[in-house]
């Protein structure tokens, strides 16, 4: 007889795969996206989506995992730049999800928006700290062409991602927390 799984530990199996699913997709066709030459960060996105539908424990675990499979398979940094970045933007987004931001979706494309820039700007504060001068290397300019394509991109997919890391974190304690907190909001 095989044990039952548990609902946190399928969530997990669950955001795993999404995960998955978001680098397979970054590094077969993400870079074909390309729009005045930056393509979409999925992995940042998944991030913000993270912690939108699991609050700040889960945005963070959810943060720093995507940035790790970053760090482990896109660039050519030191291990663990995007995992620290990433993980304090899926922290940040689940706070503020659980303590400001209205339910809704039509501020999801406002998160989306917001949190990538900070995103971006806390990837450049922790690379600058660890000694990668290749983060600024290509001047301010392209920065904030990074910085306003790579938002575009995430507050136009982050409704359909945060509902799918909303169905697979289901069963975790900050999904849950949140789904709590939306029906008393909604009620």
């Amino acid at each position: 007889m095989v044990p039952a799984v548990s609902p946190a530990n399928a969530a997990r199996l669950r955001i795993a795969a999404v995960l998955v699913c978001g680098i397979v997709m970054q590094t077969t066709f993400g870079t074909d996206l390309r729009i005045e030459g930056v393509a979409p960060d999925f992995m940042l996105l998944l991030a913000v989506a993270g912690g939108l539908a699991a609050g700040p424990g889960g945005g963070a675990f959810i943060g720093f995992s995507a940035g790790l499979l970053a760090d482990l398979s896109l660039t050519a940094t030191p291990l663990g730049v995007y995992a620290l970045s990433w993980c304090l933007v899926g922290f940040a987004v689940g706070w503020a999800r659980l303590n400001v931001l209205p339910e809704g979706r039509p501020v999801q494309p406002l998160v989306g928006l917001a949190a990538t820039a900070g995103g971006l700007i806390v990837l450049l504060v922790v690379g600058a700290l660890s000694g990668q001068g290749a983060f600024t290397a290509a001047g301010k300019a392209w920065l904030v062409r990074v910085g306003m394509v790579e938002a575009a991109w995430n507050a136009v997919l982050v409704i359909p991602v945060t509902a799918l890391m909303r169905r697979a974190a289901r069963g975790t304690r900050g999904a849950d927390r949140l789904g709590r907190t939306d029906a008393l909001v909604a009620g």
